[in-house]
């Protein structure tokens, strides 16, 4: 295990790529990536379509394997860990919000933010509390007895978010979080992912909209699968 407790890093990439193989060709989707994404960090990933985002989104969410590199998260190198590992390890460190809300309809509002936190023994007591203290943040207590039928897509998507921030995670992996939202609706959730990181948060954001990217404390870019530059933006 590398020792990162003086740098506060979440996640640490080292020389990371990814390749694709057929019988007939090899395809590399990422190339030499090197990353590091500290606690209170908001990083913006972006690029054109193909240029590798989603491939390092599922590296960094434990839901594919690169090729050669390593990669520690929250101070644990994740390689050689089995998949039952990879699972607590992802379920207690890393919280996921999709474009697509992926929302249970026979859920309630409530119950779809607490389904977390029953694949964890130790937390799924007090699971509605919880849930009911994530949809505060995202001010969707007040719809907790409903069913995602009954929401506008911007209100699904907070309840995703309150659903990620359920278990606390160290981090929070986010996919094109307004790509099913009109730009009124994308815009509060914008608003409202900022206002997370602004109390504590920690986002990683893959986005292809570079005015969303813009928003970011710091923004990657990336071309073929390597990185071009790295900008950040000036707090005032």
């Amino acid at each position: 295990m590398k020792n990162v407790s003086t740098q506060q890093a979440v996640i640490e990439l080292e020389g990371i790529s990814r390749q694709f193989s057929t019988q007939d060709m090899t395809t590399t989707a990422v190339s030499d990536i090197n990353l590091t994404i500290n606690a209170g960090d908001y990083v913006a990933i972006t690029g054109p379509s193909g240029c590798g985002k989603s491939t390092l989104l599922s590296i960094l969410g434990l839901m594919d394997t690169p090729t050669t590199g390593t990669y520690w998260l929250a101070g644990q190198e994740v390689s050689g860990l089995s998949n039952n590992q990879l699972a607590e390890l992802r379920n207690r460190e890393i919280g996921f919000i999709f474009q697509s809300f992926n929302l249970i309809d026979e859920l309630s509002v409530w119950e779809n933010v607490a389904l977390p936190l029953f694949y964890s023994p130790s937390k799924g007591v007090g699971a509605k509390q919880a849930a009911l203290a994530a949809l505060d943040k995202v001010e969707m207590k007040h719809r907790s007895n409903h069913f995602p039928s009954q929401l506008s897509g911007g209100q699904q998507q907070r309840v995703a978010i309150a659903r990620a921030l359920v278990m606390n995670p160290s981090i929070l992996l986010i996919d094109e979080p307004t790509g099913n939202l009109d730009s009124h609706n994308g815009d509060i959730v914008m608003e409202m992912l900022s206002e997370l990181n602004n109390a504590g948060t920690t986002l990683c954001m893959v986005t292809h909209d570079s005015r969303y990217a813009n928003k970011a404390k710091r923004r990657i870019d990336l071309l073929d699968g390597r990185i071009l530059g790295s900008t950040h933006r000036k707090i005032a």
